[in-house]
C-alpha cells in the first residue's frame, strides 16, 4: 500500500461517494485501526450502525481541519505526525521518553497509524506524569483531559460547509447504488451522484423511505424551473435531462431494494418532462469545435524547441489521427500503434479507455502533417531506446530520468497519470485561435469531417466504428452537429435556388440537416436531390 505520507488525503476522496472503512483503508493505504483512531479524533461516520461508512464530504472536511491543526490545539495525548500531516492518538505504552530538560520538560515520541513516522512532542513535567500514569494503569490517553477537544465527533443530519449542505441519512444505501453502478465509468457514475445529492439537498434530506410522488414531481417542476432561469444557477436543457434520466434510473434500483417496495411504484414516472415546459428552457450553447483546416493551422504554430514542446505537438496530432479521448491517449504504449499499417489499438485493460472498451482502428485520412509529427515524435522516443512496452507519451520526469540515449540499464518509461498533458495540448495549440477548445472536440471535428467524406451507408457505418461508437446513431446524434452558419448558408443557397419544388427543397435542407435517417423512404431521394444542388454526382 502506498504511505500515507506522500499522498494529499483530501484529494483522494469525492464529495458526493460513500465509502466504506475497508475503501478507506486501501485508497489511504493505512490500517482499520488507523481510521478508527481517525473516527476518535473527529472523522464523521454517517450513521451509528456497524461497519461504518462514510460521506467524501466528511472526510474531505476532517483531512483539512487535520492538515491545519499545529501542536498548540492538541491535547495532552495527541500527536501531529508531520509526514502524513495527520493528528493520532498513540496507546498508552507506545510512547517513550527520548529526554529531559533541566526544566523538568520531556520530549517524547509515538509513531503515527497511518504512515509508521516517528512523531515527537515536549510535555512539561504534569503533563508527563499523567501520561505515565495512564502508562502504569492501562487507561486511555483521552481521559488526561477529557472534554477538551477541538475539533469533535458528531453523528448529525448534516454538516454545512462553505459551498453545499451535505445530508448523510441515505449514505448507507448510497453506499450499496455505487456497488450496482460498479458496470460504469468512473465519470458516469459520479454524474448519476451529482443528480441524486442534488435531489436529497432539494428534498432537505428526507430519508429515501419517505419519498412521495409529490416530492419527486416537485423536483421536476424545480429542474424546469432553474432552466428558465439566467444567472449562474441557471442548468440547461440537457443537463435537466440528464438529472431527471439518472435519477430515474435511480428511483427503478430503489423500488427493488428490501424495504422500499411499499414506495409508489410509479415515482420514476413522475420525471417525465412534459415538452410544453421543456420549451421555457434555454437552449444550450452552440458547440464550438475547430474544422480540419483549423486544426492544422493550430499543429503549425505550436512551438517545438523542447522535448516536452515536441510531445504537445505529438499528443495534438495523434488526437485527430485517432480520435481516441484524452485518458486513453495518455495511456498509449508503443505497443498499441503500427505506423507501418495506420492501425492503432484502445487497450481497454489499462484503465484508461471509457467503459474499460477494447477495440482496434485504423488512422483518419487527415492531412499529412498529422501523421509526420507523430510519426517524427515516435522516432524521437526510439532514438531514447524506447520498446514496444513504454508509453508513447511518457511523463516528464520519466523523460528527464531517461534523457541520455543508450543508458543502460533504463527506467521504464511511464505514462502519463491522467489526461491533464492532453489537455494542456490544446490550450497551448488554441493560444491564437478565437476558442479555447479541449481534446473531445477532436472527436466532433473527425464526425463532421465524415459526414463530408463519406459517400454511402457502409463508409458512415466504418467511420462511426471507428471512433468506437456501437451505432452511427450515436455518431449521428452527438458528434459533429452542423454550425449555426453552415446550416444558416444552406438555407440561403435554398431560397435562392427555385427549380425545385417546396417539397423537394424541404427534403434537401432535412438531408443537409442530418435529419433523415438512411432507412426513411425519403432519404435516398433527398440524396440525389442534395448532390445535384452541390455538384456531386450520385454514387450507386
Amino acid at each position: 500500500m502506498v504511505p500515507m505520507a506522500k499522498r494529499n488525503m483530501k484529494s483522494l476522496f469525492k464529495a458526493n461517494r460513500v465509502y466504506s472503512v475497508k475503501q478507506v483503508c486501501e485508497i489511504c493505504g493505512v490500517t482499520q485501526n488507523a481510521v478508527l483512531g481517525w473516527v476518535k479524533v473527529g472523522l464523521h461516520p454517517s450513521d451509528v450502525t456497524k461497519p461504518c461508512v462514510f460521506q467524501g464530504s466528511s472526510l474531505i472536511a476532517f483531512f483539512e481541519a487535520q492538515s491545519k491543526r499545529d501542536n498548540r490545539s492538541l491535547r495532552i495525548g495527541e500527536f501531529k505526525c508531520f509526514s502524513c500531516r495527520g493528528v493520532f492518538w498513540p496507546d498508552a505504552e507506545a510512547i517513550e521518553c527520548m529526554l529531559s530538560t533541566k526544566y523538568g520538560n520531556v520530549q517524547v515520541k509515538a509513531y503515527c497509524d497511518g504512515c509508521k513516522t516517528c512523531a515527537t512532542k515536549l510535555l512539561n513535567a504534569t503533563q508527563w506524569d499523567s501520561v505515565q500514569k495512564c502508562k502504569n494503569t492501562g487507561a486511555s490517553l483521552d481521559t488526561i483531559d477529557e472534554g477538551k477537544a477541538g475539533f469533535k465527533a458528531k453523528t448529525g443530519i448534516k454538516q454545512i460547509t462553505s459551498e453545499n449542505t451535505f445530508y448523510y441519512s441515505n449514505d448507507r444505501l448510497l453506499h450499496g447504488y455505487i456497488v450496482f453502478m460498479g458496470k460504469y465509468a468512473t465519470k458516469t457514475i459520479d454524474a448519476h451522484l451529482i443528480a441524486i445529492r442534488d435531489f436529497e439537498r432539494f428534498s432537505k434530506g428526507v430519508a429515501f423511505k419517505q419519498i412521495t410522488p409529490q416530492l419527486v414531481a416537485q423536483y421536476r417542476e424545480d429542474l424546469i424551473q432553474r432552466g428558465s432561469e439566467l444567472g449562474e444557477d441557471a442548468i440547461s436543457n440537457s443537463t435537466i435531462r440528464h438529472r431527471a434520466s439518472q435519477l430515474r434510473l435511480f428511483l427503478t434500483w430503489l423500488l427493488k431494494q428490501k424495504g422500499y417496495r411499499s414506495l409508489d411504484q410509479t415515482l420514476p414516472e413522475y420525471l417525465d418532462l412534459p415538452n410544453a415546459l421543456m420549451a421555457k428552457v434555454m437552449p444550450a450553447k452552440e458547440k464550438v469545435y475547430p474544422t480540419l483546416s483549423e486544426a492544422e493551422e493550430m499543429l503549425r504554430s505550436m512551438p517545438k524547441a523542447t522535448r516536452l514542446d515536441r510531445r504537445q505537438r505529438a499528443v495534438f496530432a495523434c488526437a485527430f489521427l485517432t480520435g481516441l479521448r484524452a485518458n486513453a491517449l495518455a495511456g498509449l504504449r508503443h505497443r498499441d500503434m503500427d505506423l507501418q499499417k495506420s492501425i492503432f489499438v484502445q487497450d481497454g485493460t489499462n484503465g484508461r479507455a471509457k467503459n474499460g472498451k477494447s477495440y482496434r482502428g485504423r488512422f483518419f485520412p487527415v492531412p499529412e502533417i498529422f501523421l509526420s509529427v507523430f510519426t517524427e515524435w515516435v522516432n524521437e522516443m526510439e532514438t531514447l531506446g524506447a520498446n514496444r512496452d513504454d508509453a508513447v507519451f511518457p511523463a516528464e520526469q520519466s523523460l528527464i530520468q531517461n534523457r541520455s540515449p543508450g543508458v543502460q540499464p533504463r527506467k521504464p518509461f511511464e505514462p502519463l497519470k491522467g489526461g491533464d498533458v492532453v489537455r494542456q495540448a490544446f490550450v497551448v495549440a488554441s493560444k491564437n485561435t478565437e476558442h479555447h477548445y479541449h481534446p473531445h472536440l477532436a472527436r466532433d471535428c473527425l464526425a463532421a469531417f465524415g459526414v463530408e467524406l463519406c459517400r454511402s451507408e457502409k463508409e458512415r457505418t466504418a467511420w462511426s466504428r471507428n471512433l468506437s461508437h456501437k451505432d452511427i446513431e450515436t455518431t449521428r446524434l452527438r458528434y459533429g452537429p452542423m454550425a449555426e452558419k453552415t446550416w444558416l448558408e444552406v438555407m440561403e443557397v435554398i431560397e435562392t435556388e427555385r427549380n425545385e419544388t417546396d417539397d423537394e427543397k424541404d427534403l434537401i435542407l432535412k438531408f443537409a440537416l442530418q435529419e433523415l435517417h438512411p432507412r426513411d423512404p425519403d432519404y435516398e431521394k433527398a440524396k440525389a436531390l442534395y448532390n445535384a444542388r452541390i455538384g456531386r454526382p450520385n454514387e450507386r
